[in-house]
């Protein structure tokens, strides 16, 4: 042990011993604390980047958020002017089928009459053409005309 005070000792008398052991330290604590300080700034700048990326996502939300519920009102209309549609087309279709039957009745009739006035019209003809000539006894309809016939498609009776 005395052989170590001894080496202090001379140490001690060096006089750059401190100097050197200041650079030591210096140098030590800049490799200890100098990436500390490096990350920490780094780390600062990420924060900010981060803080930065949420200020613009919650400006994002937002207008997203107001585009969404842009969206729900023009949902909310749209099916209420779908539904309005089916409700007029439904109507309409009630309404066609009311007129195809009305056109269709007053078609029976109309063609009901038509048959009876072709019919009265051939046999006045074709009765009258009778007493010229014995054998009709029927009458075609070709086209707009009333044909008497010995062999018609109606027959007559006088």
């Amino acid at each position: 042990m005395v052989n170590m005070y001894k080496e202090f000792d001379k140490l001690k008398g060096n006089r750059y011993f401190l100097p050197i052991s200041m650079v030591l330290v210096v140098v030590v604590v800049g490799f200890i604390v100098g990436p500390s300080i490096t990350g920490f700034t780094v780390f600062s700048n990420n924060l900010n980047d981060c803080k930065d990326n949420l200020d613009t996502c919650s400006e994002n939300v937002g207008a997203l958020t107001e585009q969404k519920a842009a969206l729900d009102a023009n949902l909310v209309t749209t099916h209420a002017t779908l539904s309005e549609l089916n409700t007029e087309i439904t109507r309409l279709k009630d309404q066609s089928q009311l007129d195809k039957d009305n056109w269709q009745s007053d078609y029976d009739d109309l063609a009901a009459k038509f048959n009876r006035i072709v019919d009265d019209a051939g046999t006045n003809k074709c009765c009258k053409m009778q007493y010229d000539n014995a054998d009709i006894n029927s009458f075609n309809i070709e086209g707009d005309r009333i044909d008497c016939a010995t062999d018609g498609t109606f027959s007559i009776e006088c």
